[in-house]
Parts: C-alpha cells; sequence; structure tokens
C-alpha cells in the first residue's frame, strides 16, 4: 500500500483504494489536454491479469470517482478514454484517464489498451476471465 506521502506529484484524488495524478504527459494547464493516471494501492493488483469477479464493485466505483474528478474539472464523461494497458509499462495496476476531446491521436497505439468498461463487462461476464484470456501484445511504431 502506499499514499501520496509517497509521490511527488499532485493528487487530484485519494481514498483508501487509489489515487489519481497527472500522467507525465499533461502540462496541467489545458483540460483539453488532460492525461491522468489512477493508481490502485493494492500492490497485488499488478495488471488486469490479477483482476476478478471480486474486483467489479472497486472498477465500477473507481470509475464513478473518475467520473466525477473529471466534472469538477471541466472534462464531460463522453470525451473521456478510460483503459488500461497489457502489457503495462510498470506492474502496479493504472488507469489511464485520457481527455479525447480534441485528439484521439493522443492515444497512441492501440495494441495495447484494454478499456475499463470492457474489463468491467468481462468480469461480470466470467470471474475468471483475466486467468485465461490471451491477448496479443505487438510492437507497432505506426
Amino acid at each position: 500500500m502506499f499514499s501520496n506521502k509517497d509521490v511527488k506529484e499532485k493528487v487530484y484524488f485519494e481514498n483508501d483504494h487509489y489515487l489519481v495524478i497527472a500522467d507525465y504527459k499533461w502540462d496541467q494547464m489545458s483540460v483539453d489536454q488532460m492525461y491522468l493516471l489512477m493508481i490502485f494501492k493494492d500492490c497485488t493488483l499488478r495488471s488486469i491479469r490479477n483482476l476478478n469477479g471480486s474486483h467489479v464493485g472497486l472498477l465500477k466505483n473507481a470509475r464513478e470517482n473518475i467520473y466525477v474528478l473529471c466534472d469538477q474539472l471541466g472534462v464531460h464523461r463522453e470525451h473521456l478514454c478510460l483503459y488500461f494497458h497489457y502489457r503495462p509499462s510498470y506492474f502496479r495496476l493504472h488507469i489511464h484517464i485520457v481527455n479525447i476531446r480534441k485528439s484521439i491521436a493522443r492515444l497512441g497505439s492501440f495494441s495495447r489498451h484494454v478499456l475499463l468498461d470492457d474489463v468491467i463487462r468481462d468480469l461480470e461476464m466470467d470471474p475468471r476471465y483475466f486467468e485465461y484470456n490471451c491477448y496479443y501484445v505487438t510492437q507497432c511504431d505506426c
């Protein structure tokens, strides 16, 4: 477990389960360029592979807290892209929170993106979905 004492960045939101900080890609000036990360505090959650049906409530709560925070920042939920990377660049479960209103190109290659809504849906259909689901990871410079 960690808290905002463990990070040097501005913490936009925190509770017992996660905290939200700005990604280095965002200058924190223009909400049109907003790019946040929600980092989960449970160190056993390293990637979506560690998620199961017992985490659905946590993920839904995270999504609602993201919506509230982004509303406060002036970003409407229909302009948000909420996703995980698989494989992640670092192994602490985190959600990318990106304002795509101005440019979807800021998301880069979609080959690693797994949408939060898809993760919730998959776990609701099968609580053990990420134990056996195959992901094909490509390296793309496109």
